[in-house]
């Protein structure tokens, strides 16, 4: 006879399966190398279970993805990692993490906190609300840790989408009363017992300010914040033809700046496909000296000071016209004496480009706007900080 646990399971994967949270999973026991927390996912796994149903079985008003990574573009959503839920540390508590990707585009005019308080009702409060009903007894949990990364769209000569990411760590006792409470007010005054980060940064919530209307409460007059899902990646053939039409100008700008700018000789000027935006990457060489090594964000930082900051200017005049492209890339290798060499690459919104190129922005600003990827994984760069610190 299948057991009253095995039922309860095989019911919540039929819900999940079938629900608005795509294939939301767990991150089984065994890949948790902390025997505790480990312990932890395998005591609560048949509830976490029934907790991703019922988060699946949930209307939010734009798809939510519970995946491991967050900044994900609607290409890889679907090949994503979509082990999402588990047992976790913060600094020195126990949490409950979950991570999701949300579909929902703001304007940029939207304040920050509006934003995010929005995302917090509209996604974590619902995302809260069933992992409790799972581990609200556990007294071996101190908090649980949301995540969630949304769009923030800016329009102007083109459309521009950016993440936001923001971090709702709860602790239990709040966390149960959000739960419990049914008054989007209550909700949002839980916040000011809790710990909320926007890209990375603690941000204090009073929790006096009102709850953010929903798009269904706004006025006629006014005008809603969209809601849609992010674009598509270019497709391959679609790049190939863009190359195809950009090829007599990159040849023409390589032969041109090639003394200045310093292109790798073992790489071309190309079309590229990054988080569902076409970037026109361009690989150089940066060569520092001995003196100049140390961490790979401080080698990261002055390969952008000295050498890909004066390429903007190079570079975006042979691109004046419509371009085929949203962004650059510039990828550069960078030697600091007898040091390994660092991989780095900045990918900065066409857009921005052209407000440093005009001095609207300075250099952190552009970096702000942008991604930087180290060795192929992403980081944050403070240039300042980065710089003074010595190898």
């Amino acid at each position: 006879m299948m057991t009253l646990n095995r039922c309860v399971t095989d019911l919540a994967l039929v819900a999940l399966l079938a629900g608005g949270v795509s294939s939301a999973q767990l991150v089984a026991p065994a890949e948790i190398k902390d025997p505790k927390l480990r312990a932890l996912q395998s005591k609560h796994q048949t509830e976490l279970t029934a907790a991703a149903a019922e988060m699946a079985a949930h209307k939010f008003p734009a798809k939510v993805y519970l995946t491991k990574e967050l900044d994900l573009r609607s290409g890889a959503l679907f090949s994503a990692d979509r082990r999402s839920i588990e047992f976790s540390t913060f600094g020195m508590q126990t949490v409950l993490r979950v991570r999701a990707n949300y579909a929902a585009v703001y304007p940029t005019e939207t304040p920050a906190k509006d934003r995010v308080n929005r995302t917090y009702l509209d996604v974590a409060v619902p995302v809260l609300t069933a992992a409790m009903k799972a581990v609200q007894e556990e007294t071996e949990m101190d908090a649980v840790q949301i995540e969630i990364s949304h769009h923030v769209r800016k329009i102007s000569v083109m459309t521009i989408d950016r993440f936001e990411n923001s971090a709702f760590i709860v602790p239990r006792a709040v966390a149960r009363r959000i739960a419990g409470a049914a008054d989007p007010e209550q909700q949002l005054a839980g916040l000011k017992d809790a710990t909320v980060y926007i890209d990375g940064k603690v941000v204090a919530f009073d929790g006096q300010a009102p709850a953010p209307v929903s798009i269904s409460q706004r006025p006629a007059v006014a005008t809603p914040a969209p809601v849609v899902e992010p674009p598509p990646p270019p497709k391959k053939e679609v790049l190939e033809q863009r190359q195809t039409g950009l090829q007599p100008v990159l040849d023409r700008m390589v032969q041109e700046q090639g003394s200045q700018a310093h292109f790798d000789p073992l790489a071309k000027p190309e079309l590229t496909a990054f988080r569902g935006t076409s970037y026109l990457r361009i690989p150089v060489v940066t060569t520092l000296t001995a003196a100049d090594g140390g961490s790979q964000y401080r080698v990261a930082a002055l390969a952008f000071d000295r050498h890909v900051s004066h390429l903007v200017r190079l570079v975006l005049p042979y691109f004046k016209s419509a371009a085929g492209f949203e962004g650059i890339a510039f990828r550069t290798t960078v030697t600091a004496g007898t040091s390994p060499a660092e991989s780095v690459e900045f990918l900065f919104p066409l857009a921005e480009l052209r407000r440093y190129e005009n001095y609207d922005i300075t250099g952190q600003q552009l970096i702000n706007a942008g991604f930087v990827l180290i060795n192929g994984e992403r980081a944050g760069l403070d240039l300042q900080t980065a710089e003074t610190v010595k190898p």
